[in-house]
């Protein structure tokens, strides 16, 4: 994973010294986690656009049945615990990427009837990013399970241009030089 966070960071960082200066990112589900690292290690990414993202993903992986129950075994033969997880996956855990997104606005959305990110997560994701005091913009989906939900946030195009259009207005660091 550090060879893939690496290569993206690299690769961000290049668009802003070609005076790219408003970068968007677009995770979705739990892989936004890459994004969300490139959005607060970099300066010039000045959105970002989550679908269906959580907070903790030891939390997501431990106790999805649905999905990971192989995982989990596979974890458990290897003597790990879920406080043992935390630890080792802490840095990956979307809720220990946020420390410079108060710069930075965000569209993220939500399913509460999403069985593969329980809502509770995708919840005290959003209340952590409350808390930063970011500039949010949350749309909760009430009908469609996982799947679907990311289908349907996916075909909301005319949302994602309207996001992104929008001037910048979160408030900029001023560079260093």
């Amino acid at each position: 994973f550090e060879e893939v966070k690496k290569t993206a960071l690299l690769n961000v960082s290049n668009l802003s010294k070609k005076e790219q200066k408003n970068i968007a990112i677009f995770g979705l589900g739990q892989a936004s986690v890459l994004g969300l690292m490139v959005a607060n290690n970099i300066q010039s990414v000045s959105k970002i656009i989550l679908n269906l993202v959580g907070a903790d993903l030891s939390e997501i992986i431990w106790h999805n049945n649905l999905l990971y129950s192989d995982v989990k075994e596979k974890l458990i033969k290897n003597h790990l615990t879920l406080p043992k997880l935390k630890k080792i996956w802490g840095p990956l855990s979307p809720i220990n990427n946020l420390e410079k997104l108060h710069v930075k606005e965000i569209l993220i959305y939500l399913a509460t009837k999403d069985e593969v990110i329980p809502f509770k997560e995708q919840e005290a994701f959003l209340n952590e990013l409350q808390k930063k005091d970011c500039k949010i913009e949350a749309i909760v989906n009430t009908r469609h399970n996982h799947a679907l939900s990311e289908i349907v946030n996916l075909l909301r195009f005319s949302v994602y241009i309207n996001f992104l259009k929008r001037p910048v207005t979160a408030k900029r660091p001023k560079r260093q030089k």
